[in-house]
């Protein structure tokens, strides 16, 4: 595995059972780790609180307490805090979602944001019509390695300035 992100096996990305210390970018762009830094950037996405003027006006809040509709919300258990993206991070996870836009069909960022967001692919084959084998191999993976060549010919960027972006250590999906 020369040149290759040491947390890929069979190119596909292991996010969840990498240990952060072991992450290091390889020297030229790869389908794993487009993966690995759209997904990050997705989670940071996610952890970053609403804004709000997307919360409903006070005058249709209620007072009222929340519903208890789980014994384990009951005793106060809501999970773990998502940990605070820092600046760096959000800036990252905003260059790295542009890249989408590189993709040529909107129905294929589609399925790829789809994925990125954890969406199952049975889920996603039945919303776009097309087989689950072919949205992972030819729209999934082309995609994924679309931006990478699209990336690697860019001398601006390279992967190790996306090193911040994938210590956020939270991955949906």
């Amino acid at each position: 595995m020369t040149g290759a992100w040491r947390g890929t096996q069979g190119g596909t990305v292991e996010s969840a059972s990498v240990p952060l210390g072991e992450l290091t970018p390889p020297e030229a762009w790869t389908r794993g780790w487009v993966e690995l830094c759209l997904k990050r950037a997705v989670a940071v996405i996610a952890a970053l609180p609403l804004s709000p003027r997307y919360l409903p006006p006070r005058r249709l809040r209620s007072g009222m307490p929340q519903v208890v509709r789980d014994v384990r919300e009951a005793y106060g258990y809501h999970g773990p805090p998502l940990p605070r993206p820092t600046p760096r991070q959000i800036t990252q996870a905003g260059d790295a979602v542009a890249w989408l836009l590189w993709l040529p069909e909107l129905r294929n960022r589609n399925v790829v944001m789809a994925r990125l967001f954890g969406l199952d692919w049975a889920v996603i084959a039945y919303r776009d019509g097309r087989s689950r084998q072919h949205l992972y191999s030819h729209v999934y993976r082309r995609g994924l390695e679309l931006l990478a060549a699209r990336l690697q010919k860019d001398p601006k960027v390279a992967p190790r300035d996306f090193t911040d972006l994938t210590e956020y250590d939270t991955v949906i999906g």
